[in-house]
């Protein structure tokens, strides 16, 4: 797999970034950072918004999570996703994918798992778009501020899943990431292993042609 393909004109991936009422932002800045220096390497730019890089709070509260109160991980994700919508709208020129700042009920999930997005694998040709509750979105994501990942990998990795990328292994393309390449962003965390900062030639080109993409270009 190609591991130094570039793309050939700059693009500019965009971002919206949320915390949720009464909530840290935690390791949200360390993540931005990591984000802007990896993707700067394959020729993408990340503009984010508020500029100043202060989250919007939104009027969600409480952890989201599969034991979260009587409704689903989903529908926790749904609500929360709703109030981003009710603060900015994120479907205005240009399209943007919104990272919403909250804890994560870890329970039943490991120590590992820092984000969620919400995106439906089956609707690639619509950008991934999910229904929740009734409510179709494109893909939007959930990241822990209650722990961070050592590589600070974890907003870029879930910006990946956003542009319908999956985990080694996962989907109908397993190739699309070697098993042994720890350092691809899409492996799981490795407290003891490589940071995550490599993106091979078909992940550049989803980023490229993904919804919050500018210029959205085939390449």
């Amino acid at each position: 797999m190609i591991l130094n393909f570039h793309v050939p004109n700059p693009i500019t991936l965009n971002i919206s970034i949320f915390v949720v009422k009464g909530t840290s932002q935690g390791p949200l800045q360390d993540y931005l950072d990591a984000a802007v220096q990896r993707l700067q390497h394959y020729g993408f730019a990340l503009n984010i918004h508020p500029a100043s890089r202060t989250p919007i709070e939104i009027a969600y509260v409480g952890k989201i999570g599969p034991k979260f109160g009587a409704d689903d991980e989903d529908t926790e994700c749904g609500k929360a996703r709703g109030k981003a919508a009710d603060a900015f709208n994120d479907q205005a020129n240009p399209l943007r994918f919104p990272i919403i700042m909250a804890p994560i009920n870890q329970a039943d999930r490991g120590d590992e798992q820092r984000g969620i997005t919400q995106v439906d694998y089956t609707m690639l040709g619509l950008d991934g778009r999910k229904t929740i509750s009734g409510v179709t979105w494109l893909p939007f994501t959930i990241v822990d501020s209650d722990k961070k990942d050592a590589d600070s990998g974890a907003l870029f990795h879930e910006m990946c899943h956003g542009a319908l990328l999956r985990h080694p292994g996962e989907g109908p393309d397993p190739d699309n990431v070697a098993t042994s390449d720890l350092a691809n962003i899409m492996r799981a965390p490795s407290q003891n292993g490589p940071a995550r900062t490599v993106l091979n030639k078909k992940q550049v080109r989803a980023l490229a042609k993904c919804y919050f993409a500018t210029p959205r270009t085939t390449i």
